[in-house]
Parts: structure tokens; C-alpha cells; sequence
């Protein structure tokens, strides 16, 4: 019985060593311990551009980079049909996330309507912007993509 005690605490001793030493190699790291994108279209990933970040890390350490405008980058465009579903899905749970899109020639994002990490290609042609924040327990995240609807 002491033999079995002994090797609980020492896996549960392991365990709390291997969570901490990845939170200290992901906070010298901080792109590998942020909350991580995957945009999909029906089953075809979307590219997606990182564009600004506040995180908090366990061992204290905060890392960010300040929000970029749609201005700043150039996402490569991804030819889809309007109607198609969109699926967001993030490597960590979010406490909320919040979509805007516009036509690439307009100036002002609208917010796109969200139901259950889904929402539609719109139909009308032409290329979209997409800006896509997510709060976490840890921080928020910005990713942008862009698809064109042909």
C-alpha cells in the first residue's frame, strides 16, 4: 500500500513538473502557447494571419503584440461559393469571440452572425475580410483571413 502511495505522489509530482516546464518553454516561446486558429469551408482550411495577441502565462510572464489594421497585411485570398459554411475552431476553449467582415473595398466591419463557431459565405461576389477576436482565460487573440466568392 506504501508503494502505491509513494508512486501516486511521484506521478502527480511529474505531472505538475511537465505543466509547468511547458508553460516555461511556451512563455520564451509565446506563439506556441497562444490560443491557436483553424478556419475551415465546407472541409477546405483557410490560411489565417495572426495580428495581434495578449497573453498571460503561469509562471507570471506576459507576452503581446498590438493589433495590426486590415491595412498592415495582405492575406492571400481563397476562392469559395456563397452559402458555403465556415467553421472557427480554436485550440483552447474561448470565453468569447466576436466576427466582423467587410467587402475588401468597403471601410467599415459589420459583425457576422455566429451559431455555434458557424457562419455562411455571404453570396454576393467579391472579396471579404474577416476579423476574427477570441477572449481566453488566458488573453485575446486576433486572426484575420480573407476568401473571395466567385
Amino acid at each position: 500500500m506504501k508503494k502505491i502511495i509513494t508512486a501516486l505522489i511521484l506521478l502527480a509530482m511529474a505531472g505538475a513538473f511537465a505543466f509547468f516546464f511547458k508553460d516555461y518553454v511556451d512563455s520564451k516561446d509565446p506563439l506556441r502557447g497562444i490560443a491557436q486558429i483553424k478556419v475551415t469551408i465546407d472541409t477546405e482550411e483557410i490560411p489565417c494571419l495572426l495580428t495581434g495577441y495578449d497573453w498571460k502565462f503561469y509562471n507570471g510572464t506576459t507576452s503581446g503584440m498590438p493589433p495590426s489594421t486590415p491595412y498592415e497585411i495582405a492575406p492571400a485570398p481563397c476562392d469559395f461559393v456563397g452559402g458555403e459554411t465556415i467553421k472557427i475552431d480554436f485550440s483552447l476553449p474561448e470565453k468569447s469571440i466576436n466576427v466582423m467582415t467587410r467587402n475588401w473595398y468597403q471601410t467599415n466591419f459589420h459583425k457576422a452572425e455566429i451559431i455555434d463557431g458557424e457562419f455562411t459565405v455571404p453570396f454576393e461576389k467579391g472579396g471579404y475580410l474577416y476579423e476574427v477576436t477570441a477572449e481566453f482565460q488566458r488573453g485575446w487573440v486576433q486572426y484575420y483571413f480573407y476568401i473571395k466568392v466567385v
